[in-house]
């Protein structure tokens, strides 16, 4: 199997394909720009069967800060331009996919960095859901908040046993912003349980997933899982890549233009909330706790 560990060239069949950035979007995105090789993923291409697997390698927990978080974008916006069919995207962990935002990077900070970080997350959401790529989240450790958000995200997911995975924000003090509410509400077969299981921060395990339909597959090896997740994208194999991916966009058109028209009222819910002073201290003695348990 003929695979490369790639810096990406510039040329794109599918980039037409991608609604481009409003204004404010550009805007937003300049923030996590950079021209400095990845530090914490790793981004491979098979030639033979033109899958991408993106790989999060951030120790411990995957912990998203803006850094890593434009990391990812950049890669998914750059395999745009490649003859690219579909994408994998997992964790170099054994036992966590992400444990959702860096929380280090909320407490005490001052408001430009708390900008800057929601406004990755933002971003990262935004391409991952709209890309034209065939998007396959192969999770093989815990996914639990922005680590759910990335994993719904997708268009499929395959979960290995014996982990948990959810959207657990109302538990550590935040609201779920809309866009989430819209990406969980359409995967999940209900709206009432979808709504449920937001605002309880239900955790659910890899085998109640599967039966909610959270998840799409369960596999019992990361060996399966990327057979699975490569057999997913072959699945598509006799349609044509600018046909499906027009289709997948115009099922996702009206979520993206939500959150455009609300993505300013979204960072101000979040700076709002984040520099409340009972939010800092609820911070600090949950970050405490966490290093207890270390």
């Amino acid at each position: 199997m003929a695979t490369r560990i790639i810096h990406l060239p510039k040329y794109s069949r599918l980039s037409c394909l991608v609604k481009p950035l409003t204004i404010s979007a550009r805007t937003f995105a300049t923030a996590t720009a950079s021209t400095n090789p990845p530090q914490f993923t790793t981004l491979s291409v098979d030639d033979r069967t033109g899958i991408a697997t993106l790989t999060l390698n951030r120790p411990p927990a995957n912990a998203l800060n803006a850094l890593f978080m434009g990391e990812i974008q950049r890669s998914i916006t750059d395999l745009e331009k490649e003859n690219c069919r579909g994408l994998i995207l997992t964790s170099s962990s054994q036992r966590i996919f992400s444990a959702g935002l860096d929380l280090k990077e909320c407490y005490k900070a001052d408001v430009a960095s708390l900008e800057g970080l929601w406004c990755a997350l933002q971003n990262l959401w935004r391409t991952l859901f709209s890309t034209p790529l065939i998007t396959v989240a192969l999770i093989n450790g815990h996914a639990i908040a922005g680590g759910c958000m990335l994993a719904v995200s997708s268009e499929y997911r395959i979960m290995l046993p014996n982990f948990k995975i959810g959207v657990n924000e109302t538990m550590v003090g935040l609201a779920v912003p809309s866009w989430l509410m819209d990406t969980y509400i359409n995967i999940m077969p209900s709206r009432r349980i979808a709504e449920w299981d937001l605002t309880s921060s239900r955790i659910y395990s890899s085998e109640s997933a599967l039966k909610a339909g959270l998840v799409d597959e369960l596999a019992s090896s990361k060996e399966e899982a990327l057979q699975k997740s490569a057999a997913f994208i072959d699945s598509f194999s006799k349609r044509t890549l600018m046909a499906r991916a027009i289709t997948k966009q115009q099922f996702r058109a009206e979520i993206l233009r939500n959150f455009e028209q609300n993505r300013q009222h979204d960072l101000d819910i979040y700076l709002s909330t984040m520099q409340k002073p009972s939010m800092q201290e609820f911070l600090g003695e949950y970050l405490q706790s966490l290093d207890a348990k270390k």
